[in-house]
């Protein structure tokens, strides 16, 4: 999973940096959904939450507006920028992939927890 973090080869070149970049949100917004279910499930498990941010949200029961929206506003922002044809720097889609390479990885940490926690 740890390689969602860069663009697939080739796909800046041959469609252009906001067509990455759209593409990543839409990573970012599966891995967000994963990465939801899957600390529900290992919290229910008896695991805990160790970022105190995502902690505060999962106990005023604001963390599915806060992983959607997030999400919601890149993947907005990338299609916005797709259709008026921005030109926005390559480091935009090198961010936009790094995080969705940090949500893959966090969707794997929790998956392996409830792989092998015994």
């Amino acid at each position: 999973m740890g390689t969602l973090a860069l663009p697939p080869a080739g796909l800046e070149r041959r469609h252009g940096a906001s067509t990455s970049r759209v593409l990543g949100a839409w990573v970012i917004m599966v891995a967000n959904i994963l990465d939801v279910l899957t600390t529900q499930i290992v919290l229910a498990q008896g695991g805990t939450e160790l970022n105190p941010i995502a902690d505060f949200l999962i106990e005023n029961r604001l963390l599915w507006v806060a992983k959607f929206m997030i999400p919601f506003w890149v993947l907005l922002l990338a299609y916005i920028a797709r259709s008026r044809q921005i030109r926005v720097v390559s480091k935009i889609s090198a961010a936009v992939w790094f995080v969705a390479g940090l949500y893959s990885f966090t969707v794997l940490s929790n998956t392996l927890y409830l792989l092998f926690r015994y």
